[in-house]
């Protein structure tokens, strides 16, 4: 059945203060969003981005419905958000349109391709068009563009940089690469190849190194059982990178 409201807040206290409604994905509410502004919230500014507002105000004109009256002098800043299957409509509580809304950057007019909306799944289907669609001066957790809407598409990583083995002659080798930049990455995958066989997994590790002790450089700075290896980073869902080059 068709909601109420979406996101219901009350900005009442605070002069110039700013109030931020930031990614969010609000879906079959007759109004998606509704602020309240009184005096004491005079001069108050509404920073609205990367939302996602789906099928909402199916039972009536109104889709976002701000009381900021424009003699408290408030701002409503409405940037980065997908609206679809209904009108764009910013309205006071009279249903009369306002005139201090300022938009630079929204609104897509898409659907964002949830995996499954009838189901209540509103994360996002690797096609989606609102991925990497958010503010660009904001990431998401895998350090791509912010995308719109509360989940994020968590993309797969890219293989770790820096790869190369570290030792000298009788040593075990060392290998190090360098910390991902991705900050959902959890952990990495060692593969090993021995005498030019498949690469198995020969170990997981949380840091940005590790020494294999089964192995030693020979004299001749090669490893004996002529060892080969890479390293795939992982993250928090188990996804995992391509392999670190030779």
């Amino acid at each position: 059945s068709i909601g109420s409201i979406g996101i219901d807040s009350d900005i009442t206290q605070g002069s110039g203060n700013t109030v931020t409604i930031r990614n969010n994905t609000i879906v079959d509410f007759r109004t998606g969003i509704k602020t309240n502004s009184t005096t004491d919230g005079i001069n108050t500014t509404l920073d609205m981005r990367n939302n996602i507002l789906y099928y909402n105000n199916t039972t009536q004109t109104g889709t976002i419905c701000f009381d900021h009256y424009i003699e408290h002098r408030s701002t409503i800043d409405v940037n980065y958000n997908n609206s679809y299957g209904f009108a764009d409509n910013f309205i006071d509580n009279n249903g009369q349109p306002l005139t201090n809304v300022y938009i630079q950057d929204w609104i897509l007019d898409t659907d964002p391709l949830f995996n499954n909306y009838a189901g209540g799944d509103y994360t996002l289907t690797s096609t989606s068009p609102v991925i990497d669609e958010g503010d660009p001066a904001l990431s998401d957790p895998d350090q791509t563009i912010a995308d719109m809407g509360a989940f994020y598409f968590d993309k797969v990583p890219a293989a770790p940089s820096g790869f190369t083995i570290l030792g000298d002659v009788g040593d075990h080798p060392q290998l190090v690469w360098d910390v991902h930049e991705e900050t959902d990455v959890t952990h990495y995958k060692v593969y090993r190849s021995l005498n030019y066989g498949e690469f198995i997994l020969t170990a997981t590790v949380n840091t940005n190194d590790w020494t294999d002790t089964e192995v030693t450089i020979n004299d001749e700075k090669k490893f004996s059982n002529r060892a080969c290896y890479h390293v795939k980073a992982v993250d928090g869902i188990n996804q995992l990178s391509p392999a670190t080059s030779p």
